[in-house]
């Protein structure tokens, strides 16, 4: 800990307040939830008790919070989509990978004094995240990049440096503003890191807005038009005994018809969209070809295709796969 952080905890109940609230905010920033601010201040709070506690109880207890926040994000997507011995191991397992970079933290950057120790955390998030990302059959599954979602001159740090870029500045804001509290009487010092900070926000806030606004819009550049849709949630898709997939896949080519229009060349739809049983699988790829033929277009559809008879909400055995159809009304892929 830092001179200012030495003293010991005299208000445990606060503490324990702000490790909960901090696991809660980042619980409803991911997954089945959004929430980009929540992203931002909620590992604030965590790092704030991670530092304020001894390494043993107080690793343990941000352990918990961590898995109280992947049940929050992911638990109800988790139930609806996988074998449900599967769920528990999955909790445990992401919520000790969320929490080693608190630990690394707690345990380094007091032997940091300088600027530099609020690169510990930072470094910590981008690598575990990286290495889960490229090594993991879950691929990008929890990243805090997604928790920006809607921030778009943001997310255009994304074409430089893939969403690890987006988790740094997460990460990095959380020990910055650990370090500026605990340096918060060190006058001209923290001022220096407070300006390098941001200084790099608003480098990427001017490119985001530059990358936006000087992108090529006329025919002579040769752009494509792009569209990706996502017409219903698809957090009703797992209990398909209650949705009817006919209606939601209506309601998905409605969308196509409006995209193709409007001058979509290449229309994709989100993972598990094409949901429905097997015996419904080859009429909504029929269905799909010919709106390609039809308008001209490269259609990506995402199927998930159950058995006919489901005896539980727990979709087991599926087949989740993408058809690419050209504008022959082709697949492709």
């Amino acid at each position: 800990m830092n001179d200012n952080t030495e003293s010991r905890v005299t208000k445990p109940i606060l503490t324990l307040a702000l490790l909960l609230a901090g696991g809660l905010l980042v619980g409803f920033s991911v997954g089945r939830w959004l929430a980009p601010l929540a992203a931002w201040i909620g590992p604030v709070l965590v790092m704030r008790f991670a530092r304020d506690h001894k390494v043993g109880r107080g690793y343990l207890l941000v352990l918990a919070t961590c898995m109280l926040a992947v049940f929050i994000g992911f638990f109800s997507i988790w139930m609806g989509g996988l074998p449900r011995p599967m769920v528990p191991f999955l909790n445990v397992g992401i919520g000790l990978l969320w929490s080693l970079p608190y630990l690394a933290d707690r345990l380094v950057s007091p032997r940091l004094r300088s600027f530099s120790s609020t690169f510990v955390f930072t470094l910590a998030v981008t690598t575990l995240e990286f290495a889960f990302i490229h090594l993991s059959p879950l691929g990008t599954w929890g990243a805090w990049g997604f928790t920006q979602y809607g921030n778009v001159p943001l997310m255009q740090i994304a074409s430089v440096t893939g969403m690890i870029g987006i988790s740094f500045l997460i990460a990095w804001f959380a020990s910055v503003a650990n370090w500026a509290w605990e340096h918060r009487s060190g006058g001209g010092g923290i001022l220096r890191g407070l300006a390098i900070f941001g200084a790099v926000m608003a480098v990427v806030a001017l490119f985001g807005f530059l990358r936006l606004n000087l992108a090529p819009t006329s025919e002579a550049e040769e752009t494509v038009r792009v569209a990706g849709i996502t017409a219903m949630s698809t957090s009703e898709i797992y209990d398909l005994r209650t949705v009817n997939p006919q209606s939601h896949r209506d309601a998905y080519f409605d969308e196509i018809l409006r995209e193709a229009r409007a001058g979509a060349k290449v229309i994709v739809w989100p993972e598990l969209s094409g949901f429905g049983p097997a015996s419904d699988e080859a009429s909504l790829i029929a269905r799909a070809q010919e709106f390609a033929r039809q308008h001209r277009i490269y259609l990506a559809i995402p199927l998930f295709t159950c058995p006919d008879e489901l005896e539980t909400e727990l979709v087991e055995i599926v087949e989740n796969k993408l058809l690419l159809i050209d504008p022959a009304g082709a697949i492709v892929i």
